[in-house]
């Protein structure tokens, strides 16, 4: 995504955990135009996310990606104040569309934010616990 965002004009980070990724929010809120992260991540969904975000700068797009998004979701996701949910499969085809609907709603040239987490392979735990 950050490389298709970059080609586009967006200026992309990308942060593997959602700590790292509020903490960057918190030390320039003003920095960023946008945020996207997925729903299922260990430790914080993406609606707690967006409900941290709120807190942080209110008006700062959210957009949570699931790879199932149904009613109860989507009610869930507009209280917790998120703009867009993303289906991943439309993530995986074309991740800029809803980053540029939101920016452009947000009139926004500032970076975008991602927060995505994958689980490590089997080699990387391994070097992570010796």
């Amino acid at each position: 995504m950050a490389i298709r965002g970059l080609r586009r004009g967006y200026r992309a980070s990308g942060y593997i955990g959602q700590d790292e990724a509020l903490d960057a929010l918190r030390a320039d809120p003003d920095a960023f135009g946008l945020m996207v992260t997925d729903y299922n991540i260990p430790g914080m969904s993406g609606l707690d996310v967006a409900r941290e975000v709120r807190t942080i700068r209110a008006d700062l797009p959210v957009a949570v990606a699931s790879g199932y998004i149904d009613d109860e979701l989507q009610a869930l996701a507009h209280g917790a104040g998120v703009r867009e949910l993303i289906f991943k499969a439309d993530l995986a085809e074309d991740p800029c569309d809803a980053v540029a609907r939101l920016a452009i709603c947000a009139g926004s040239q500032r970076a975008v934010s991602v927060i995505y987490w994958s689980q490590p392979s089997p080699l990387q735990s391994e070097r992570n616990s010796t």
